[in-house]
Parts: structure tokens; sequence; C-alpha cells
């Protein structure tokens, strides 16, 4: 990762810290992660290539650095969201309300029918999301503080 880079993940990541000692981490949660998360599943959903948006980059990988459930809506977006009861607007209350009762069961059916029901991961998808997530971790490249950690470990989740 060159400086200018190594300076943007860094500021996001202080900024990010500031604004959740002032404000409810689902609040931060939509602020933040909104718009990037449609973006990805907008582009998991699209055919053709993506857009190469350092920003989201960059958000992303702070952002599943400190809200895993940030990790787990991408991850079941990939694997997950050619379902009918895939959405993305529940996909972003699973995200600020990941231990809501309906949203952990929510998540536990959507990963349970894929993996034991009738409707498989759709593989185009998922190596989409693997070149994207690999592209994302190509942008984040050197001097790495844990931002590639979590975009591995999805990259994992989804092959396995």
């Amino acid at each position: 990762m060159n400086d200018t880079a190594t300076m943007t993940i860094r500021q996001t990541a202080e900024e990010f810290a500031r604004a959740r000692e002032r404000h409810d981490w689902r609040e931060i949660a939509g602020e933040w992660f909104e718009a990037p998360v449609r973006r990805w599943i907008g582009t998991l959903d699209a055919d053709g290539e993506s857009e190469d948006d350092m920003g989201d980059a960059v958000i992303l990988a702070v952002g599943m650095r400190e809200f895993l459930s940030l990790r787990d809506v991408m991850l079941v977006a990939a694997i997950c969201g050619e379902r009918a009861d895939f959405t993305a607007d529940r996909a972003i209350d699973f995200l600020k309300r990941p231990m809501m009762r309906n949203n952990v069961r929510w998540m536990e059916d959507m990963l349970a029918e894929t993996f034991h029901g009738s409707q498989a991961p759709d593989r185009q998808r998922c190596m989409k999301a693997v070149e994207l997530l690999l592209a994302l971790i190509g942008r984040l490249d050197g001097g790495d503080e844990g931002w590639q950690t979590q975009p591995y470990a999805t990259v994992a989740y989804i092959l396995w």
C-alpha cells in the first residue's frame, strides 16, 4: 500500500473511531456502510465489471475489522444473494441489528437453506465476490495493520 492509501485508511479508521465515540453503533453502521454495501450487492447482481472504488475499499476494510456483521453481510450477499429471501434492505437491517432474534434467524435460515436446501450458491456470483475481495485486498497491500484479515477470511468462507 502506498503512503497515500495508508494515510487514507488510517485517517478513515480514526474518523470512524471518533464517530463511534459520539454515536450509537447502529447509526454508524447505517451512515458509514449502507451505501458501500448496497453498491457491493448491486455489483454482485450486475453483469460485467465493477467500478474501481478506492473509497469503498477503504470503508469496507475498516468496517469489516470493526463490525463482523458487515463481513457477514458481504459473505451472505455472495453465497445467498440469488435467493428470493435475500434483499439489500434485509441485509442492511442485519448489519445494523445483528443480534435481534429475527435477524439471527434470518441469517441462520439463509445459510442453512443455501447449504442444505435445494438452492446451492451460485458459483459465478461467488467467484465474482472473490475477485472483488482480492482486488480490495490488493488495494490495501503492504504495511497491513490487520485491514486485510477480514477480507481474506471472507474469501476463505466463500471458497469453502
